[in-house]
């Protein structure tokens, strides 16, 4: 399944419906970004991760993989 990018809209949406939180298109957009970059670290880390791996591991295991190039 082909994964849709994390838009200013949706970020929008959900701070809406979720959390009751306004939120200015700007700063959707901002976090919108940054939840993608967050998405993609997760994405490029998955082979490493074991679904029984402490949670404490895996953000160690991202800023381990921070300096790498692909």
């Amino acid at each position: 399944m082909k994964r849709k990018a994390v838009t200013g809209d949706l970020i929008l949406a959900q701070a809406r419906q979720l959390h009751g939180m306004p939120l200015s298109m700007k700063r959707a957009n901002e976090l919108a970004s940054e939840v993608q970059k967050l998405n993609d670290a997760v994405k490029n880390a998955e082979h490493l991760l074991d679904f029984n791996d402490d949670p404490a591991r895996f953000a160690a295991t991202l800023v381990r993989l921070k300096g790498k190039t692909r």
